[in-house]
């Protein structure tokens, strides 16, 4: 049974260990069998290239290949969506909390490194690992002084708390202090119109014009409706044909999606009955 291994990057010193070997096998091999070796080292030194080329905020190589028909349908995406369309077309290259800054000189060096990696990769795609054992040796070079180079990070802004009185500290006293008390939850108040025209979608009389119309102007001025337009469409169709079912249901799940949610409440204990109640005095009295 052969085991699998996982995927790895090479490094430079194993490309280099690999193209001098192959050098030295290079009288006992077949030339398809050469330029075969020598294409897959090429390979290793194409994918370490492209990982330190993340650090200068290189592209990568390639495209994104065609959906497939078994493919999974994309997300739908709201048109003109800031956010959707940064993340379409715009270019991240690094976190702004994890950032790493490379000063002048070790940016140039690791160009330098980049550079000669991609002549190394030249020279074993044309079959050549004697002529691409130099350029390999100059990137292993300036891989280690940008190793040796001194990173810069960003540090993270603290808050800035308020000098603590060590007068008054641990000494028990609460004078001048005032403690906060929290907000109570009160009920929001909200427009009753989609709710009476999502609770009249579900009478057989249905709702009425006026209160489709009132639907209408709160879907049109609620920035929390994702597609004015669907409830738009969807309350003529409930116009046209009052005893449609179907448009009825559309309407009602529309309305629903944009419906408020109600503010969290804290639920009363019951009192229970008159055996629960006598019990309860009677623990009472007990104390």
């Amino acid at each position: 049974m052969t085991r699998a291994l996982p995927a790895y990057f090479r490094s430079e010193r194993q490309i280099i260990i690999d193209a001098e070997a192959l050098v030295k096998e290079q009288a006992r091999l077949t030339p398809e069998r050469f330029l075969a070796r020598s294409d897959g080292i090429a390979a290793d030194q194409r994918l370490l290239r492209l990982r330190y080329g993340q650090f200068l905020g290189e592209e990568q190589e390639g495209k994104t290949p065609p959906p497939t028909s078994d493919a999974a349908p994309l997300p739908s995406q709201r048109f003109g969506g800031e956010g959707e369309t940064l993340e379409q077309f715009g270019h991240v290259h690094d976190e702004s909390e994890a950032a790493t800054l490379l000063d002048p000189d070790t940016r140039t060096k690791l160009k330098a490194a980049l550079d000669a990696m991609w002549q190394a990769e030249l020279g074993l795609r044309h079959g050549a690992p004697r002529a691409a054992l130099p350029f390999a040796y100059r990137a292993l070079g300036f891989i280690k002084q940008v190793q040796q180079a001194t990173r810069i990070f960003l540090a993270r802004v603290g808050p800035d708390l308020p000098v603590v009185d060590e007068t008054r500290r641990l000494s028990g006293k609460r004078d001048g202090l005032v403690r906060s008390a929290l907000p109570s939850l009160t009920l929001a108040e909200v427009d009753q119109a989609p709710a009476t025209a999502w609770r009249a979608l579900g009478d057989p009389a249905g709702p009425t014009a006026m209160q489709l119309a009132a639907l209408d102007r709160w879907a049109r001025a609620n920035p929390t409706v994702v597609d004015p337009l669907a409830v738009a469409a969807a309350i003529d169709e409930v116009t046209r044909d009052p005893a449609c079912v179907r448009c009825r249901a559309a309407l009602g799940g529309l309305v629903w999606a944009a419906l408020p949610r109600p503010a969290p409440g804290v639920a009363r204990r019951p009192r229970g009955d008159a055996a629960g109640r006598r019990y309860l005095d009677a623990l009472s009295g007990a104390q």
